[in-house]
């Protein structure tokens, strides 16, 4: 890498890029590699995988087992049992699509999957299909959280009608608009002026039966679970990602990013107890994969474990779902058929966080406001991005001009970082605490065990330097105190921490509410601790989410070094949960981040949206 900053490096030299990556969702790549497409005979640019025609839906679907009671002959191509440990990948190509472009017949076309010859194959650095990743924000995000979830609503019934199938990735999902949305405008309102079109009559209304499936929720228990998720929205950091909302209400306007925290946050704390077991394990499956296929760094025995579990689920699916039935064929659109490839894809570019799609829509959305005149729209655009950067440079110009700092506003000192410690760094404001008699107490043992001798406590301060919020180390999260909540439905809570403290010779996991941060001085020596109000003990419950009761009997606390805290977590309560017995007077779902036991690119999701406001 060069570094112009070195000495003697501050030459004019000429950088070399290559494209070796082609990123986009589906219908986009289709454009770019001249493929037939998601909905074709063959929908897949890795392999020769093959769909089922379905006359009553006059659509494409693609199970991997042949149907048991289909209602006529099968053509040749269809209606086959495929394995999926050894899929037909292609072979040649490149030579294919020169020889389906000199021949320009439609049939060759059909029984190709290729639609011509792509102008990307003038670039010797492209590796065809290997250049085209799997965008897992368009094919898991947004599009089969949204087919399991309207399987789960009753919202895909048996047998529907041929315009209800499920959506590929790119095309309009027809669910409805979501609550507060702008209604599209009608004919009449789009007309020229001067002229009235006719309106048309509208359809008469009809019930919405909902499926009767073994995998439907009822009605009432999604309501429920609607509401269990609104409700916790206070109690999850924003470290964490957006606030949660009423997916029962809101599911149709959904993003990307509020699916990626439904799948690896939210979902199994909230289906327990709600959706069937078998059907909440397949589930359990496709998140876990996709937790794991987002990781910062991918070894070939993490590559293998992400290989078997998206083999696992398409399996599992398809035995709960379609169950080799022609009629449930409409659950098995071509999105279930590329998970078996994310693997492949990940072996030969990387994570998928390398060619997801995150970035391309952040960027629009940055974009897009800044683009307000039609006239002159590069110039718009150029002079609000120039704008922007410079209103951004006030700060610094702060530090050199004192003329100019008179018209600024002071900088917040709220938030600045005043005392550092190993374990990160203290933030303002400093005050003096008095402690009453049980902290002080309390304290005087966490000083013993730190000393490793018996503490005076006449020789302790009555006050002790205190703070509302730490900054820890390492890049990690700042954390808040009681004192710095808000009581809003707005202010998301940053005091739920998970710490790790040494029992009877072994580290153990503790979560908590911590109160006050303090630096009490002893024999001129100054401690950084917290004061925390300690949840019950943590059980453990389906290997990888925790279980916590919020409000112990007795009202435990306890003062921590920070250096036991690794990192905020939110807590979710939900009805189920509080019915069940065991588990204490306040059970409450741990909402961590590391759940699956990952250290993903989620964070970079997460961190778009907390900055993106400042783009628009």
């Amino acid at each position: 890498m060069w570094d112009a900053s070195l000495p003697g490096n501050d030459k004019t030299f000429t950088m070399r890029a290559y494209i070796c990556a082609v990123a986009g969702d589906r219908p986009a790549v289709e454009k770019m590699m001249q493929t037939v497409g998601p909905n074709g005979r063959l929908p897949c640019q890795f392999c020769t995988f093959a769909g089922t025609w379905v006359e009553r839906s006059n659509h494409n679907y693609y199970p991997h087992s042949s149907c048991r009671n289909m209602p006529r002959d099968p053509a040749t191509w269809e209606n086959r049992d495929w394995n999926i440990d050894d899929l037909p990948y292609r072979r040649h190509l490149r030579r294919d699509m020169i020889d389906v472009a000199r021949a320009n017949d439609d049939k060759l076309r059909t029984g190709t999957g290729i639609s011509g010859f792509s102008i990307l194959h003038r670039l010797p650095t492209i590796s065809w299909p290997w250049s085209f990743g799997l965008d897992v924000m368009h094919l898991i995000c947004d599009n089969l959280c949204h087919l399991l979830f309207n399987l789960w609503d009753g919202r895909l019934p048996q047998a529907a009608a041929g315009t209800s199938h499920p959506v590929s990735d790119g095309e309009a999902d027809g669910r409805g608009e979501d609550d507060g949305a702008t209604p599209m405008a009608t004919p009449a309102a789009t007309a020229a002026p001067g002229t009235r079109s006719k309106p048309k009559p509208k359809p008469k209304r009809t019930s919405k039966k909902r499926a009767a499936d073994p995998w439907v929720m009822p009605k009432k228990v999604l309501e429920e679970l609607g509401l269990d998720m609104r409700n916790c929205r206070r109690q999850i950091p924003g470290a964490l990602g957006r606030a949660p909302r009423n997916i029962q209400k809101n599911s149709a306007g959904f993003k990307a990013t509020e699916w990626s925290l439904w799948m690896s946050l939210f979902s199994v704390p909230l289906l327990e107890g709600r959706l069937p077991e078998r059907y909440l394990a397949n589930w359990e499956t496709l998140c876990e994969a996709y937790v794991r296929s987002i990781e910062f760094e991918i070894t070939m025995d993490d590559l293998a474990k992400i290989r078997l579990l998206f083999k696992r689920f398409v399996r599992d699916y398809e035995s709960l779902y379609y169950q080799k039935d022609h009629r449930r064929m409409q659950v098995c659109p071509s999105s279930i058929h590329m998970l078996l490839h994310l693997a492949d894809c990940i072996e030969q570019l990387g994570p998928a966080w390398v060619f997801w799609a995150f970035p391309m829509a952040r960027m629009c959305g940055m974009v897009v406001p800044k683009a307000r005149s039609k006239s002159e729209l590069n110039a718009s655009l150029a002079n609000t991005v120039f704008i922007g950067e410079n209103l951004k440079q006030f700060e610094f110009v702060r530090l050199v001009s004192k003329d100019f700092n008179a018209f600024l506003k002071p900088p917040d000192s709220s938030r600045a970082f005043i005392i550092k410690v190993p374990e990160g760094w203290f933030v303002s404001p400093e005050t003096e605490l008095t402690l009453s008699t049980m902290p002080r107490r309390l304290l005087v043992q966490m000083l013993e065990t730190l000393v490793g001798s018996r503490v005076d406590p006449q020789a302790l301060p009555k006050e002790v330097k205190a703070y509302k919020r730490f900054q820890l180390s390492q890049g990690r999260d700042m954390v808040g105190s009681q004192a710095s909540q808000k009581r809003s439905d707005r202010t998301r809570a940053s005091n739920i921490i998970l710490y790790i403290q040494e029992t009877h010779g072994r580290h153990e996991v503790f979560f908590g509410e911590v109160l006050i941060f303090a630096r009490p001085c002893y024999e001129r020596q100054h401690y950084p601790l917290a004061y925390v109000k300690c949840y019950g003990p943590a059980q453990l419950r389906r290997g990888r989410f925790y279980i916590a009761d919020s409000k112990p009997t007795g009202g435990l606390h306890e003062w921590i070094h920070v250096a036991a805290i690794e990192r905020l977590v939110g807590t979710m309560s939900t009805k189920w949960l509080s019915s069940q017995k065991g588990f204490g007077r306040k059970p409450v779902w741990i909402i961590d981040r590391q759940s699956f036991g990952w250290n993903s690119a989620a964070r970079l999701i997460n961190s778009l949206d907390l900055h993106l406001d400042d783009y628009a």
